[in-house]
Formats: C-alpha cells, sequence, structure tokens
C-alpha cells in the first residue's frame, strides 16, 4: 500500500472531506438565501440603527405638527371663550338685565365659559 493510498482511505481522509463538504454547503446556503428570500417576496431585514435613522425624522415632524395642532386648538378654545366672555358682559349690561330671558343667558354664558375653561385645562401644552 502506498501512502497516497493510505492517506485517502484513512479516517484523516474521511474529516477532510466531511469539513470540506460542510464548507460548501454553508457557502452555497450564503450564496443563494439572498435571491431566494427576494424571489419569494419576504421583507427585507433591516437593523435596528438603519429603522431608528429612518423612522427618527418621520416622528420629528409628527411631535412638530401635533405641537401645533395642539397650540391651535388651545388658541381656538382661548378665542372662543374671549368671545363667550364678551357676550355676556354685553348681557350683563343690557338694560332689561332683570328680565327672565336676559337671565337665563347669562347663565348659560356662564356655563359655557366654564366649560370651555375645562377644556383648554385638559387641552395638552407644547
Amino acid at each position: 500500500m502506498t501512502v497516497a493510498t493510505a492517506l485517502w482511505g484513512s479516517p484523516t481522509r474521511k474529516t477532510v472531506t466531511s469539513i470540506a463538504g460542510m464548507v460548501a454547503a454553508v457557502a452555497g446556503a450564503v450564496v443563494a438565501v439572498p435571491p431566494a428570500w427576494e424571489a419569494m417576496g419576504l421583507p427585507e431585514v433591516a437593523s435596528r440603527n438603519y429603522v431608528h435613522e429612518t423612522v427618527r425624522p418621520i416622528q420629528l415632524v409628527q411631535d412638530k405638527t401635533s405641537a401645533t395642532l395642539d397650540r391651535l386648538y388651545k388658541s381656538q378654545l382661548e378665542l372662543y371663550r374671549s368671545q363667550l366672555q364678551d357676550q355676556l358682559f354685553r348681557a350683563q349690561q343690557d338694560p332689561a338685565q332683570n328680565s327672565p330671558t336676559v337671565q337665563q343667558r347669562v347663565q348659560d354664558l356662564h356655563g359655557q365659559i366654564e366649560e370651555v375653561t375645562k377644556k383648554i385645562d385638559a387641552a395638552p401644552s407644547h
């Protein structure tokens, strides 16, 4: 028996062949997975950093928009409350302020001003 025959028929050859086969299988899988993934239409894998970098500007714009809308809402409520207070003042200055109609209107305005004030206090502030 020659050295080459002994080497290729030995457990060492079997080990080398097994390792080479495993390396070939891993390399084949690494090469085949991306095209197969795309062909099946699976979603792309993204790292957490990539997602945060992509989503963060959108979140900032949404936060700014939300803050602007909240301020606008609150200013509209304050304007409405001011209008109600003007109406209340005029009703209280009405020459017929002792009439039941004017008194009912004054009570209604007080209630509306209270409701609007509660909404203003509950509105988020930025």
